[in-house]
């Protein structure tokens, strides 16, 4: 036996050049009996050897009965049109659905890869000149020619771009977990991670009384602490004031107790499949930024919300564009004099 590939067995290739993504299908296939009991293999001892040569004529007998049985099978198709018939409909039809799925996903992660940013030229956690590993693509393949919803393939496809411009950056949990998520549970998550902290979820704290959302969540693996009152603590670096920026929005806070060097945001922290998924969906910025400032509210005097506008072709500002003011969210109301008769 040798390690030849089977041309009917195929495999992917991912490769990123810039800001783009080249797919190509190449034809991939060991086996597995040479693998571990082949020439690669040096083994020592008659008892061994005996053992060997036992499997093999094992597998040649199993491999002749194959053939026979295949014989047979074809003799009866070519004397039974309806069987044919049968044959073509379940198994031919099965395979271009797999293969239509697997083109499908295939174009969904080339159009997210345009998306994407360049890769960095900073190496991170040593995944410079890393290639994506054949397992997590064999994986990623199996998932992908069961993907007949458009949703199904743009998750796919997300997950497949940013695999190929950072191996490593997901896991087969991750996938798994992705492939097998319904599309109501999908959608919870998209809205919450959506408005997501860093690596968790901000738990809205007047919406306490419905948990649902979250237990779905928790129950798919994608976050825990669900019925915990976990808290990520912020550090004021001026006690009493709270800024803090995300995107091109920044909040300013001012806490009743002025003397505060930490402000506490309860929160449910993103499991490691959450934030894998959590990173290939959008974030709006503005959205997590007010959330955070309704759940905080009552330890505030006053909350700003602003912004930072798109410079023009010909302004000028140093350091950068300004902030500017887009709501008060809050503002502490002056204390009411009253008369004295």
């Amino acid at each position: 036996m040798t390690d030849e590939p089977n041309p009917n067995e195929t495999g992917l290739t991912i490769g990123v050049t810039g800001n783009s993504i080249e797919i190509k299908v190449r034809s991939r296939f060991v086996r597995a009996w040479d693998y571990f009991f082949g020439a690669k293999a040096e083994f020592k001892g008659l008892g061994i050897e005996r053992e060997i040569l036992l499997a093999r004529t094992k597998q040649a007998n199993e491999a002749k009965i194959i053939d026979a049985l295949g014989d047979a099978a074809v003799e009866r198709i070519k004397s039974d049109r309806s069987l044919a018939e049968v044959l073509v409909d379940s198994h031919f039809n099965g395979v271009m659905r797999e293969q239509t799925n697997l083109a499908a996903t295939l174009q969904k992660a080339e159009e997210q890869t345009r998306l994407l940013p360049p890769p960095s030229n900073d190496p991170v956690d040593g995944s410079e000149g890393a290639e994506i590993e054949d397992d997590f693509l064999n994986m990623w393949g199996h998932y992908a020619k069961s993907a007949s919803s458009e949703r199904m393939r743009t998750f796919l496809g997300r997950i497949l771009a940013g695999e190929a411009q950072q191996p490593g950056s997901f896991s087969f949990s991750t996938l798994r977990v992705a492939a097998e998520l319904d599309a109501s549970t999908a959608t919870i998550f998209k809205n919450e991670a959506n408005q997501r902290l860093a690596h968790a979820l901000v738990r809205d704290t007047e919406d306490d009384t419905d948990v649902n959302p979250y237990v779905t969540l928790e129950a798919a693996g994608l976050i825990q602490g669900v019925g915990s009152m976990l808290t990520a603590n912020y550090d004021l670096r001026t006690p009493g004031t709270l800024d803090l920026a995300s995107g091109s929005f920044r909040i300013t806070m001012q806490l009743i107790d002025r003397s505060a060097t930490k402000l506490p945001v309860p929160i449910y922290p993103l499991t490691k499949v959450g934030k894998e998924l959590a990173s290939i969906l959008p974030r709006d910025h503005e959205r997590g930024l007010r959330l955070i400032a309704k759940t905080c509210a009552d330890q505030c005097s006053d909350i700003k919300l602003m912004v930072r506008p798109e410079p023009t072709s010909n302004a000028v500002y140093p350091g950068g564009s300004p902030w500017v003011v887009l709501e008060v969210l809050k503002q502490q109301q002056p204390p009411v004099e009253t008369a004295v008769s």
